[in-house]
């Protein structure tokens, strides 16, 4: 005798959901039967559907935190403003930004001085320093206190006694990353500033292993593999962490290269698309501001060719810096890049 299948118990969301599309489907029934114009017919009955979704919302058990407040991160300038993210806002926490360019062309100082402006406005800071350049006078000459502001440079680590010891992995780094980011939001910090000097110093742990001898194509393409696993998991950590996290990259010249562009920027396509808004830095014309013979400043030129931040954001701005550093404190101007251009014809001032 075939005894009857017992009935699968529903999921509460489900049942929530079906309970929704019923009442919806009453409601529709008891408009399509009132008359109109008759005056004795019952009030339509209203369906709280916000608080129905927000209920089943509860339900759901893999689900993210959204920042109470989205903030910005004003230059002062809207040429500047519009190049990193929208003119009017500024440049928005919880993206991912990558800031370009060649060697000495203010990459870093750049990236520095945007550190010393969120942290005046509360921001928690994390400096990742795979090039050990982070100098604590320069910082404070361009507004940044280093002394609050977490530090996470490559370490020593000795597998075994006796063995050499090797440096850390992009692997291990990043790890440290999360970790800092998670501590900085447990300690009240609401938005993060992390700056990254630079995606071409990322050693991955297979590049570690080969050592100097061993590394060939593999471990050649191995960071842009890393990083197209690393980067998605960050534009999530970015987004619920209100963290802007700034990717300083260099751009190369491909070898024998004859047709074309022969200009790449380290890291494969995976920045290409897990950042927001990619900029590129470089020195208007020669970019050197003199006094009686002497280099006191640069002057340079950000450039944007992606920038999908919204709320009115447009590719191809462009804007202009200038950094004039003699002095105990740096004089820091953004301006448009005509006006940039206009200051290099000019006389430094005393």
């Amino acid at each position: 005798m075939l005894t009857p299948k017992k009935k699968a118990a529903r999921h509460p969301i489900v049942e929530a959901v079906d309970a929704v599309f019923e009442s919806e489907s009453a409601t529709r029934m008891e408009e399509d039967s009132i008359t109109p114009g008759a005056e004795d017919a019952e009030p339509v009955k209203v369906v709280d559907t916000a608080a129905i979704l927000a209920s089943i919302s509860k339900e759901l058990k893999f689900t993210t935190f959204e920042p109470e407040e989205q903030f910005w991160l004003d230059t002062g300038s809207p040429q500047a403003n519009s190049v990193f993210g929208t003119r009017e806002l500024g440049i928005p926490y919880g993206r991912i930004i990558e800031l370009s360019g060649v060697q000495h062309g203010g990459k870093t100082t750049l990236t520095t001085i945007l550190a010393g402006l969120a942290q005046k406005e509360g921001a928690g800071i994390g400096y990742i320093d795979l090039e050990f350049s982070s100098d604590k006078d320069w910082a404070a000459k361009l507004g940044l206190n280093l002394d609050y502001t977490t530090i996470i440079k490559p370490k020593l680590i000795r597998e075994k006694k006796g063995t050499i010891p090797r440096l850390q992995s992009a692997e291990e780094l990043f790890s440290e990353a999360e970790i800092g980011i998670r501590l900085l939001s447990e300690q009240g910090f609401k938005k993060q500033f992390w700056m990254l000097d630079s995606i071409a110093n990322l050693q991955t742990q297979m590049v570690v292993d080969a050592g100097t001898m061993g590394q060939n194509m593999r471990t050649n393409a191995d960071r842009a593999q890393f990083l197209s696993k690393a980067l998605p998991k960050w534009a999530g950590l970015a987004a619920n962490y209100n963290a802007m996290i700034v990717l300083i990259n260099q751009i190369r010249t491909k070898v024998g290269f004859v047709l074309g562009n022969p200009t790449y920027r380290p890291g494969g396509n995976a920045l290409d698309h897990a950042c927001q808004s990619r900029v590129e830095v470089k020195r208007m014309h020669k970019g050197t501001l003199l006094q009686n013979g002497r280099v006191v400043g640069l002057v340079g030129k950000i450039v944007n060719f992606k920038n999908k931040i919204g709320h009115g954001s447009v590719q191809s701005e462009m804007g202009g810096f200038m950094v004039k550093w003699n002095r105990p404190v740096a004089q820091v101007k953004f301006m448009s890049a005509e006006e940039a251009e206009a200051l290099l014809k000019g006389e430094a001032d005393e």
